[in-house]
């Protein structure tokens, strides 16, 4: 069911490699374990593009990408889970990383409020010395949290990916041979 299902979603091998838009790629899209629809690879795609989703850098997709080569797993799939994070998603992402990275750091979830004005904070150095501690303090934190998202969700998505897939086959094949076989009770003796 997941194969079949995947499949109607992404074209096929041949459709990528002769679109003149990829023609800079087409010697990494050779590799056809980059885009076919097996358990394995989607489960793994997947997961790298969970982990890019969660990660504070721009071009997720790029990322992504590379890190699918390099493992020569489902390129589309962890494209399309890089979209994730966008931008109705981001702020969320964004506050949950803080809240988790503060959480283990030990530091507070909220900054503390700065009672200086904008025009003192120009001329104060002491007022732009604490701005760039919150800073810091706020950057370590939203980066901890971002990796630790960023990891748990590869994590947890692959191994969902993969037990659903498992699921899902043994179902259809449980399916297939119900239909197959009568049930005992019309069975003659």
């Amino acid at each position: 069911m997941p194969r079949k299902f995947i499949k109607k979603l992404l074209p096929e091998h041949r459709t990528l490699l002769e679109n003149r838009w990829l023609g800079p790629f087409r010697a990494v899209l050779h590799d056809p374990a980059l885009v076919v629809p097996h358990r394995r690879a989607v489960a793994r795609g997947f997961a790298v593009g969970m982990f890019w989703a969660f990660m504070p850098v721009p071009l997720q997709s790029f990322f992504a990408t590379a890190t699918c080569i390099w493992l020569r797993v489902n390129v589309l799939v962890a494209i399309a889970a890089c979209w994730i994070t966008n931008p109705i998603t981001a702020a969320p992402i964004v506050y949950v990383a803080h809240a988790i990275g503060a959480f283990l750091i030990g530091a507070s979830p909220v900054p503390p409020e700065v009672s200086a004005t904008v025009g003192e904070a120009a001329t104060s150095l002491d007022t732009l010395q604490r701005y760039w501690e919150q800073f810091k303090a706020l950057g370590e934190a939203f980066l901890l949290g971002s990796l630790v998202l960023g990891v748990g969700s590869a994590v947890l998505s692959y191994l969902f990916v993969n037990t659903f897939w498992l699921w899902s086959v043994r179902r259809d094949f449980a399916q297939r041979r119900a239909v197959r076989r009568p049930p005992d009770a019309t069975r003659r003796p």
